[in-house]
């Protein structure tokens, strides 16, 4: 049984693990917020026009890039996109062959058999969408940017503080605290004082340098991955008019096989629903 992906998933219990949950749910907290951002921005991929007055168009792409696949079917002189999972006796070409599926508002749930009662419209042949590359890619660049913070917080501590007494710790700890939050703490207590001892400390600026490529490159990977052109090379000095153009030939297979996909059910649709295309018929261009 094949089903759509859900970008408000639940975040799975991980104590079992060893891993703090409320940090491990603040990372996918994290990841979600960056998925729905690209999310919005990869819908305005393709330019999609006209259609039913049901569902708003932007949000009919957005349902597409994240579930990977839905149906149009009408109901009540209306047609209507609809969600759910592919099921039944697969065809000859092992597609299952019926579209399951609920909406409460209508409300109207169901089965429908593909083609004679329903249209179904695939994000791309893998009925994926593209959760599954936004999730590889998001979860490095939200780490990335966690060591941006920590780095940074760091760049600001010049010494460690030594202590021999929990006093004296709580103490380094105030004022490790105010640095972070980019304030100036004295210490009041001369005996305390007397007792802290300092290592020095020197973070390595390459670093920093280091997570600013990281982040290029994911993000370059991502969009490549996509099928869209990315401006990242991992040349230094200055790169050649062929350099640039280095990866146009790994460049368009994924978005390409979306474009047919699209195209595909927007006929398809047009073909057999256009009498209820309250809003003319649907068409489809490169966004630009």
């Amino acid at each position: 049984m094949i089903e759509n992906t859900n970008i408000f998933e639940i975040v799975p219990d991980v104590s079992w693990l060893g891993i703090d949950e409320d940090y491990y749910r603040q990372i996918e907290r994290r990841n979600t917020e960056k998925m729905i951002e690209k999310v919005t921005r990869y819908s305005e991929i393709f330019d999609l026009k006209g259609g039913t007055s049901t569902i708003p168009n932007w949000r009919l792409k957005q349902l597409l890039l994240i579930g990977g696949f839905g149906a149009f079917a009408p109901k009540n002189g209306k047609l209507y996109f609809l969600m759910g999972h592919l099921g039944d006796t697969p065809t000859p070409d092992y597609i299952p062959s019926k579209f399951v599926f609920a909406n409460p508002y209508i409300p109207w749930d169901g089965s429908l058999r593909i083609k004679d009662e329903c249209v179904l419209a695939k994000n791309d042949t893998g009925f994926m969408g593209i959760l599954p590359i936004l999730k590889r890619h998001t979860h490095l660049q939200t780490h990335v940017e966690l060591s941006f913070f920590i780095t940074t917080v760091m760049s600001r501590l010049t010494a460690f503080g030594v202590a021999g007494r929990d006093q004296e710790a709580e103490a380094i700890d105030r004022v490790l605290e105010d640095i972070e939050k980019g304030k100036i703490r004295a210490l009041t207590d001369q005996n305390i004082l007397n007792q802290i001892h300092t290592q020095p400390y020197a973070g390595d600026a390459r670093f920093i340098t280091s997570l600013i490529e990281m982040m290029q490159y994911s993000k370059a990977a991502e969009a490549t991955d996509l099928g869209l052109q990315a401006n990242w090379n991992a040349k230094r000095e200055t790169l050649t008019s062929s350099e640039t153009l280095l990866n146009e030939n790994v460049i368009h297979p994924f978005v390409d096989n979306m474009w047919d996909c699209w195209n595909e059910w927007v006929n398809e649709v047009n073909e057999k629903y256009g009498e209820y295309l309250d809003n003319g018929e649907f068409t489809l261009e490169w966004g630009s």
